[in-house]
């Protein structure tokens, strides 16, 4: 089996990413974001870290309000 080692930049992205995704999720478990301003707003942080392991369970962050 072959393995990749991620580089301090991904890493660092997906560190960001996770943490933006977080601050993301209070606010909208909070009430302080509809679905449709929560949902865009992922997809804006997506497209600016461009999330390898984000990306592979994104749709599983959702939350449910």
């Amino acid at each position: 089996m072959q393995y990749s080692v991620m580089s301090p930049e991904q890493f660092d992205k997906e560190k960001k990413f996770s943490m933006s995704l977080a601050a993301l999720n209070s606010l909208r478990e909070k009430g302080l974001l509809t679905k449709g301003e929560y949902r865009r707003l992922r997809q804006n942080l997506s497209d600016k870290y461009k999330p390898f392991l984000g990306s592979c369970f994104d749709e599983s962050l959702d939350t449910n309000n």
